[in-house]
């Protein structure tokens, strides 16, 4: 996929968002931009490219085979103009998906159809391209993307098929000429902003401020009462539903079981909120920025509502943060830019969102809790001083770019064994060609027997890192060993020290030292043996 496209969508993304959304809305920017960085993101698969018709000419189409052996369509020429059919097969594949920023960008398609077998239209898939009027969307697409369709300035409407259940974050955002669309019953979930600067939105808003559509309310921005009761039949609010509405207070039903990002954000007059305990979810920042959230903010630093830590107040999170027992689940981006150095979490919770502790430079260690399953996209991303993290054997998803730029980090206390770690599901895969998650899985991994895996830079013996084991590092060895026998500093960094513990017990001892010098005079005596053999002796 061409960088150049990716990198000027994510901006674009990035640049709305802070139009929206202010600063607190920098992690999501970092988000979008992040995932196209070459430091943090990889194309590692196979691409094969494929040559077929649009309008009067040609183009390729680039794609990737996944491992069911289906086919997911990557990148496409940025000349390509006219109307376009993209192939159901190729080379006898079945073609399953619009990878994210497949299309965007080509601002000369007038039309796409997409054949049946899609399922997925992914992130961007059809961003900004500006000059199309017609897109065919299949009955075997279950998942329209975030910003999918976003600035195609000219589509007027949209059948969804029945077959959909999502449709992402500013899904059709900026189609300012789409004013049909036909939404079936089939979807149960849309994203915050995905119809903003439409006609089409326009024209609900002057029947009913309050959007509803499938018992999801959209929209209720141009809304002008001072006292909002939401209707009993709304069971979700989306993102930035009210976003800067000037409403004094709201009551929420207790049909609604999840409240998008942003939903309250910049509402300043909003003093009274009443929650109901049905509420099981909430978004990042959902009440930044009210008078309500200033209120707690003088009772606790921590805004906790059914359990769950929705809001911080960050002029009080620094130094040592402990988040209170009971807690169950922290937001997405509850601590993103706090500059605390510690923090303590309870046993008590079981989810942590992404972005939780985006950029907290200062902080250097922390444990998750067992019974947290996955550590989702970018929740370290930034903690450029983070050099330890525990984590459960509970967990088995590492999400995308979880620890981009945690450039410190070297210690991963892991309470599980071997054979777990390697089962955990890491986006980018455990070995050390993982751009994504390059600092976790290069960082010295002490499990719970104690026993350690090296990182993936260092080599055993090796102690002054010259490619060679020798004299001086057994020196650096000796040395090491006397000052931590008589209580003094060992003066090894911990990469140094994974290096000296050749035998893999988690300690450097006196056994380290003798298979050094066993090493060294095997290999002075021209005899190259591996550690391995030396340690199977």
């Amino acid at each position: 996929m061409k960088l150049w496209k990716k990198v000027l969508a994510a901006v674009t993304a990035g640049m709305l968002c802070l139009g929206c959304a202010g600063v607190s809305g920098l992690q999501g920017v970092l988000g979008s931009v992040s995932a196209v960085l070459p430091v943090c993101a990889a194309e590692n698969d196979t691409a094969y490219t494929v040559t077929v018709p649009v309008g009067t000419r040609t183009t390729q189409l680039t794609y990737t085979v996944n491992a069911d052996d289906t086919v997911e369509i990557t990148d496409c020429e940025n000349d390509a103009a006219g109307d376009l059919e993209i192939p159901a097969e190729i080379d006898g594949k079945t073609v399953t998906s619009m990878g994210y920023y497949s299309f965007s960008y080509c601002a000369n398609l007038t039309s796409v159809i997409i054949p049946n077998g899609v399922a997925n239209i992914g992130d961007n898939a059809f961003g900004n391209c500006e000059k199309l009027e017609n897109i065919t969307i299949p009955s075997s697409v279950t998942n329209i993307g975030d910003r999918s369709f976003a600035g195609c300035e000219n589509l007027t409407s949209v059948i969804i098929p029945n077959s959909v259940e999502n449709i992402g974050y500013s899904a059709f955002d900026g189609c300012t000429s789409l004013a049909e669309i036909t939404i079936p019953s089939s979807v149960t979930s849309i994203g915050g902003n995905a119809f903003l600067d439409t006609p089409w939105l326009a024209a609900r808003q002057e029947e009913n401020p309050l959007v509803i559509v499938n018992g999801i309310l959209l929209d209720g921005t141009t809304c002008t009462e001072e006292e909002i009761v939401i209707p009993n039949d709304v069971t979700s609010i989306c993102g930035f539903a009210f976003w800067e509405n000037h409403m004094t207070s709201v009551v929420i039903p207790d049909s609604v079981t999840s409240i998008g990002s942003y939903a309250f954000s910049d509402c300043g007059n909003l003093k009274n909120i009443t929650i109901p305990d049905s509420v099981t979810f909430f978004g990042e920042s959902v009440f930044t920025n009210t008078a309500w959230v200033t209120y707690r903010y003088d009772e606790n630093p921590f805004v906790i509502v059914n359990h769950i830590l929705v809001d911080v107040d960050y002029s009080q999170c620094s130094g040592k943060v402990t988040i209170p027992d009971g807690v169950t689940s922290i937001t997405e981006g509850a601590f993103a830019n706090c500059q605390m150095t510690e923090i303590s979490i309870p046993d008590s919770v079981n989810s942590i969102g992404s972005f939780a502790f985006n950029g907290c430079m200062a902080l250097k260690e922390i444990a998750i809790p067992e019974g947290v399953t996955s550590i989702d996209e970018a929740t370290f991303y930034g903690c450029y001083n983070l050099t330890s993290i525990s984590i459960p054997k509970s967990v088995t998803f590492v999400g995308n770019i979880v620890f981009c730029n945690c450039m410190n980090l070297s210690d991963v206390y892991y309470a599980g064994t071997p054979e777990q770690w390697n089962a955990i599901a890491i986006t980018g895969g455990n070995s050390t060609d993982n751009v994504d998650n390059y600092f976790l899985v290069t960082a010295a991994i002490h499990f719970a027997d104690g026993t350690v895996t090296k990182p993936a830079d260092v080599v055993a013996g090796d102690i002054d890192k010259n490619g060679d084991v020798d004299s001086t590092d057994i020196y650096y060895v000796l040395y090491y060993v006397a000052n931590i026998a008589v209580g003094n500093d060992g003066e090894l960094s911990t990469k140094q020290i994974a290096a000296a513990d050749v035998d893999g017990n988690g300690t450097v001892d006196s056994t380290d030292i003798y298979y050094m010098l066993y090493y060294v005079a095997l290999h002075g005596a021209g005899m190259q043996k591996s550690w391995e053999e030396i340690l199977a002796k």
